[in-house]
């Protein structure tokens, strides 16, 4: 292939890319030409080393060069445009009198978006004042717009929401034009407009209905063809004409967004509140993690350590109930607590807390295949006592053999062993075996009969579900007692 023929296949391919009509236009039809070869765009490479390895130096040379003709072209249509002229006169009029506008003239607008919501410009100018404030520079985009019919009127502030209200067209006006882009380039219905390049597309202005006042205050209106105020445009210079509605409107906003700082504060005071009660009706039989532990939820100490207190607050819960705690390293990875029998899932959950146990959430979005992490708001009792992933998942198992006792989740009935008493449900008993005396509690004693038997030396078995202490008389009589007091 020579040389003419390879700048004539560069160009070729070139033109398809500009156009995208060989399927790789990426961004419109005016992709970035701003590449290292002066017009690649986002589909192309960036460097031109990798160009020429792809395409040959002669097909990357033909290729700039019809790059650089279409954009010089691009340049020169814009330079002799009328829209350039347009542009200029509505930049000497921003800060101009109304009262010198003429039909035909070209101004300045900033549209807020909004259809058919003009009651009074207190709500534009919300919408403005809050746009701007979402705007990267703090700049609003204006909009040429050409005046096509002028209305007077007494006093726009005053009576904006009468003007509004009461507004309506004259034939078929507004919409958008432009004198440098042939309706055959546009298409009957505009159907060609987003095949138009960069500097064609700036051309076009908005044909509007300019409404001033004597007080040199004015907007504009484009009912794009209705019968009322579809849209309605603001000068450019907008806070300055209508500084009054913008102070007022300014601070009610202020106003508002301070109520919401307040409420959002109390809610989240509230929520504290709430999630410090949680942690402290559990905190005090949980074995804190050490130092060198905490945040390292991928540690088997720290899982270990996480699964004895799921344990503890399942038992604390359950005492009568024989639980199992193991992790699950899977998706959405977690600790699972099982056992047979006994209460429901929905029983053990509402008895407890697991969701401590939960410092965040794997999400996975199955319509777009997309997974995320959710993190949980406090995550203090988490740190602290080996939380991980998902928190706890509760797993019950039907079977024919109850080791708990009672399948619907109740206590068993106390037994009274021998050499043993019973009274309200709290046994003591002696250990032969191990010389010890035990007392079994039908449910978590109270916090000041827990430290009452640890300060006389008791202590507490999970296996067992009891307190225990060595057989001595001392110790016997201290159980015996503990009994007559639950009975007087």
């Amino acid at each position: 292939m020579d040389t003419k023929e390879l700048m004539e296949k560069a160009a070729a391919h070139v033109v398809k890319m500009l156009d995208g009509t060989d399927g790789e236009r990426w961004n419109g039809t005016n992709p970035m030409y701003e590449g290292m070869c002066g017009w690649c765009g986002v589909m192309s490479p960036m460097n031109r080393p990798a160009f020429v390895a792809k395409f040959g130096e002669s097909f990357t040379k033909a290729a700039e060069d019809e790059a650089r003709r279409i954009l010089a072209a691009r340049a020169d249509f814009w330079e002799n445009s009328k829209a350039k002229g347009y542009e200029a006169q509505a930049n000497e009029l921003v800060c101009a009198t109304p009262s010198i506008f003429n039909v035909g003239d070209f101004v300045w607008g900033i549209m807020d978006g909004l259809k058919c919501d003009h009651e009074n410009l207190c709500r534009t100018i919300r919408h403005l004042i809050e746009e701007k404030a979402e705007s990267k520079d703090g700049e609003l985009k204006a909009r040429l717009c050409k005046i096509i019919r002028i209305e007077e009127v007494e006093d726009i502030e005053r009576d904006a929401a009468t003007i509004l209200n009461g507004w309506r067209t004259q034939g078929h006006e507004g919409g958008s034009g432009s004198d440098d882009v042939s309706d055959e380039e546009i298409g009957k219905w505009g159907e060609n407009f987003s095949n138009l390049t960069t500097e064609q597309k700036r051309t076009f202005y908005t044909l509007a209905v300019l409404v001033r006042d004597k007080q040199g205050k004015y907007f504009l209106i484009d009912p794009e063809g209705y019968d009322y105020p579809r849209y309605v445009i603001l000068p450019k210079n907008w806070e300055h004409i209508f500084y009054r509605t913008t102070e007022t409107v300014g601070a009610e906003i202020v106003a508002e967004e301070e109520a919401a700082a307040k409420a959002k504060a109390e809610k989240e005071a509230a929520a504290r509140a709430a999630y410090d009660a949680r942690c402290a009706k559990w905190a005090g039989m949980m074995e804190e993690l050490p130092a060198d532990l905490k945040g390292n939820a991928y540690n088997s100490d720290y899982r270990k350590i996480g699964k004895r207190n799921v344990l503890k607050m399942a038992k604390a819960a359950f005492p009568w109930v024989r639980f199992s705690v193991s992790y699950d390293g899977g998706w959405g990875h977690g600790y699972v607590l099982k056992w047979k029998n006994g209460p429901t899932v929905a029983e053990v959950k509402e008895k407890t807390d697991f969701g401590l146990f939960k410092p965040w959430e794997d999400t996975f979005n199955g319509m777009e295949d997309y997974a995320d992490t959710v993190s949980a708001k406090f995550t203090d009792f988490s740190d602290r006592f080996g939380g991980v992933g998902n928190g706890v998942e509760c797993e019950r198992e039907e079977c024919d053999h109850d080791q708990n006792g009672d399948p619907n989740g109740k206590p068993p009935a106390p037994k009274k062993a021998e050499g043993g008493e019973t009274v309200e449900g709290v046994e003591v008993k002696e250990n032969k075996a191990k010389n010890g005396i035990e007392i079994y509690f039908p449910s978590v004693p109270a916090k000041e009969v827990r430290d009452l038997l640890k300060q006389n030396g008791w202590r507490f078995s999970k296996w067992s579900v009891c307190w225990y202490n060595r057989n001595t008389e001392e110790n016997k009589h201290f159980a015996i007692g503990f009994l007559k007091r639950k009975s007087a």
